[in-house]
C-alpha cells in the first residue's frame, strides 16, 4: 500500500462532470475497500477528468507546519504528536481540543489506556481525513480474536480506520504474536489500518517475524529517552527503515533523585540556553534524532494546558553536535521496569526490578 492516500470505493466509483456528486454504492464487504496513494494514476485521472471525490474520504497530507517522516509504504505521519497515555477519562475532552488548537493531528490511543471512546467523542467535529490516530491491542490467539479486537477499537473511536495499528506488546508468546501480526497485516490490506506497527519489541521479536518471511512493520514504539536508548534495537530498524516513535521519552521522573543528578542538571542547562522547557529540549532531541516524538500533558493546571501547546511548537532551530552529544552520552541501558512504574504491566508479568520487555519475552 502507498500514501499519502485518497480512499475509494475502486469497484463502483464512476465518473461524473464537475460539481456533480459522487454516490457509491457501500461495498458489500471491506476487501473491497483500499487506499490509493493521492496522486496515482487514478487521482490524477480523477483530477484532469474533472471528476469531484467525496471530500469525507480524502486524505490529506500533515500540517506543512509540522515535521514528518515517511514509512516504508511511502505514507506519511507528523513527527511530533499528543500520548494519550495515564490521561484520565475527564480529561480527554479537554487535552485533546487543547492540542487541536495548538496544531497537533496525531493522537496516540491504546485499548489498555481505556479511553477510545472519549478519543472518539472528543474528535467527533473534526475532519477524519486531516488525523491521524493510531491504538494499540495486545496479542491474540486466532485471527478472529484479531479482527473482533481492532474492529472494537474502531468502533469506540468512531472511525472506520486507523492511521497505525499496533501490537502493544510482545506478552504472549511467539504463537500469539504471529498471529496477531499476520491478522493485522491482513485488515490492513481490507483498509481497516494503513500503517501496522509493534510496541515494546526487541531484536528477538522483530527478527522472528523476518525470519517468519513476513513484512516487517512499519513503525516501533518504544520507551525511549536519553536515559534509556535501545541503541541496538533503533540501529536495527533504520537498517530496515522501519521508523521509531518515543514513548514515555521525556523521562523526567522516576526514582531517580534529579535534583542532584548531575545529568538533570546538564538538560537544564541546556533548556536555560535555548530558552525552553526540559521536555521541549526533549522533543527537540527526540526529533533531531530521527524518532517520533509522542509527548502528553495533563490539563489539571495552567502550565500542564500550557505544555500541550509548546512541547508541539517546538523551536526551529536545531541543538548543535556539543548539545545532542551531550544528551546521547546520558543511555543507562535502563531497562522497563527501573523507571519507577510498571506501564501496565501486571505485578506478575514483571520479572523484578531489571525486568525489561525487550529482551525476556
Amino acid at each position: 500500500m502507498k500514501t499519502s492516500f485518497v480512499l475509494v470505493l475502486l469497484s463502483t466509483l464512476s465518473f461524473c462532470p464537475l460539481g456533480s456528486s459522487i454516490a457509491p454504492n457501500p461495498p458489500s464487504s471491506p476487501s473491497r475497500r483500499t487506499f490509493i496513494k493521492a496522486g496515482s494514476s487514478i487521482a490524477t485521472v480523477a483530477a484532469a477528468s474533472g471528476v469531484l471525490l467525496p471530500s469525507a474520504v480524502v486524505a490529506s497530507s500533515p500540517p506543512s507546519s509540522l515535521p514528518t517522516v515517511t514509512l516504508k509504504s511511502e505514507y506519511s505521519l507528523p513527527q511530533i504528536g499528543f500520548g494519550l497515555y495515564k490521561t484520565a477519562k475527564d480529561e480527554v475532552e479537554e487535552a485533546v481540543s487543547l492540542a487541536l488548537k495548538a496544531g497537533v493531528r496525531y493522537f496516540d490511543m491504546a485499548q489498555s489506556y481505556g479511553t477510545e471512546m472519549e478519543l472518539g467523542s472528543a474528535l467527533k467535529n473534526s475532519e477524519r481525513r486531516k488525523l491521524y490516530i493510531s491504538t494499540k491491542i495486545s496479542t491474540q490467539q486466532n485471527g478472529g480474536s484479531v479482527r473482533s479486537t481492532l474492529k472494537k477499537s474502531l468502533k469506540s473511536l468512531q472511525m472506520s480506520y486507523v492511521d497505525v495499528a499496533f501490537i502493544h506488546t510482545p506478552l504472549g508468546g511467539f504463537d500469539k504474536r504471529l498471529i496477531t501480526y499476520s491478522a493485522l497485516r491482513a485488515m490492513q490490506e481490507e483498509g481497516f489500518a494503513r500503517s501496522v506497527g509493534v510496541a515494546n519489541y526487541g531484536l528477538k521479536h522483530l527478527k522472528e517475524i523476518e525470519k517468519e518471511g513476513l513484512e516487517l512493520p512499519d513503525i516501533i514504539s518504544l520507551e525511549i529517552s536519553p536515559y534509556n536508548q535501545h541503541k541496538d534495537i533503533v540501529e536495527y530498524c533504520n537498517s530496515k527503515n522501519i521508523k521509531v516513535a518515543c514513548e514515555s521519552w521525556s523521562k523526567l521522573s522516576g526514582k531517580f533523585n534529579w535534583g542532584s543528578d548531575e545529568n538533570y542538571r546538564a538538560i537544564n542547562e541546556i533548556a536555560t540556553s535555548h530558552s525552553i522547557t526540559k521536555a521541549q529540549l526533549l522533543t527537540m532531541w527526540a526529533v533531531q534524532s530521527g524518532f517520533i516524538a509522542l509527548p502528553r500533558s495533563g490539563v489539571k493546571s495552567e502550565l500542564e494546558r500550557k505544555a500541550i501547546d509548546e512541547n508541539l511548537n517546538i523551536p526551529a532551530e536545531k541543538l548543535t553536535d556539543e548539545e545532542m552529544t551531550t544528551l546521547n552520552g546520558f543511555d543507562r541501558n535502563l531497562p522497563s521496569g527501573a523507571l519507577g512504574r510498571t506501564d501496565g504491566w501486571t505485578t506478575e508479568d514483571m520479572k523484578g526490578e531489571n525486568w525489561d520487555i525487550t529482551t525476556v519475552i
